[in-house]
């Protein structure tokens, strides 16, 4: 969920996505939509999670740099940060949910652009 403090930064036109931006070297387009009631990262939000290798118990911190970029930071459960070479070399993600997958192709990224689904 992301919080409405951090909503009500944005400006209209940045819906429906955000860019999302971690250690991998491109930003993450990822769509933002309401679930009940609530703001959440949608299509693209998997694939970010796949490329940044984030696990259960993970936490990351998002800091709005844009627009529509966020940067994030992940700690691990102990609250230290944690760089990609403390994360799981080899690590399967959760697969995304079936609606995103049927959409990964009808939503490409803008050019210069990375990614394409979690939910």
């Amino acid at each position: 969920m992301i919080p409405q403090s951090v909503l009500n930064a944005f400006e209209a036109d940045l819906m429906p996505y955000v860019l999302l931006s971690g250690s991998t070297s491109e930003p993450f387009k990822v769509q933002l939509k309401m679930a009940e009631g609530k703001c959440v990262f949608a299509e693209g939000w998997y694939s970010f999670v796949a490329a940044e290798r984030i696990v259960a118990g993970d936490m990351a911190l998002f800091f709005l740099r844009g627009k529509n970029l966020m940067d994030m930071t992940l700690y691990d459960s102990s609250g230290c940060e944690k760089p990609i070479s403390k994360r799981p070399q080899n690590w399967a993600p959760p697969e995304a949910p079936a609606e995103e997958n049927a959409n990964a192709n009808n939503n490409p990224a803008p050019a210069g652009v990375a990614g394409q689904a979690p939910g």
